[in-house]
Parts: C-alpha cells; sequence; structure tokens
C-alpha cells in the first residue's frame, strides 16, 4: 500500500508544481502534406472560431483523412488557443 500512496503523492505534487506554470500544447508534425482539402480546412477552423461552438466532431469512413484534416486544423489555429 505504500508504493500506491508514495504515487499518488508524487502524482498530486507533480500536478501542483505544475498548475502555477503555462501549459505547452504541441501538435504532432504530420508525415504527409495536405492536398485539395483547403475548403475543409477553412470550413473547420471558421466553426473552431465561433464562439457559439463547443464541440465539433469530424466523421466518415476510416481511411479518408479525418485525422489529417484535424492536425492541419490543429496546427493552423494552435496559437489562437494558446491554452489548448
Amino acid at each position: 500500500m505504500s508504493s500506491k500512496h508514495s504515487s499518488k503523492q508524487t502524482f498530486e505534487a507533480r500536478r501542483s508544481a505544475g498548475s502555477s506554470h503555462r501549459q505547452i500544447h504541441q501538435v504532432p508534425l504530420p508525415f504527409t502534406t495536405l492536398i485539395g482539402r483547403e475548403h475543409e480546412v477553412q470550413q473547420v477552423c471558421t466553426l473552431l472560431m465561433n464562439p457559439d461552438v463547443r464541440l465539433l466532431t469530424v466523421t466518415g469512413p476510416g481511411g479518408i483523412g479525418k485525422t489529417r484534416l484535424a492536425l492541419q486544423v490543429a496546427l493552423d489555429v494552435q496559437h489562437t488557443f494558446p491554452n489548448g
């Protein structure tokens, strides 16, 4: 039990220490170039900038580029959302 307790204390100490510092969020760099999705990127960015939009879900069949699109949008807007 003491190892669980000490692990929890360590976690709490790290969390408390980190709370006074600004978190830095890093978006992973894509492996590929995004081609032909400028319109979709713009649409998603516009929706994210709308203060009435609290959740945005990208859906579609597997392999059509949802993750790549979301990654590009994250790269494009990361400076607009300094807290992630």
